[in-house]
């Protein structure tokens, strides 16, 4: 907002003040949040074991894995 008011001449309106209150608010919230994630600290105990793999998605399993010769790039 310095910018646009010292070097572009336009003072900002109560729009802009209200954008730059919700960046601030939403940097703060990024910065001083708690360390460490819940998926962290969920693998971390020792009952915890991932699910097996699925294998292919779904709407892959009725394609072939590799192209045949007769098709064209």
């Amino acid at each position: 907002m310095a910018w646009l008011w010292l070097v572009e001449g336009a003072r900002p309106d109560r729009w802009d003040v209200l954008g730059a209150s919700v960046w601030l608010a939403g940097a703060a919230i990024i910065l001083h949040g708690p360390r460490g994630s819940w998926i962290a600290k969920a693998r971390d105990r020792s009952n915890f074991t991932p699910a097996p793999p699925r294998g292919r998605p779904p709407w892959t399993r009725d394609r072939p894995t590799t192209r045949s010769a007769t098709c064209s790039p």
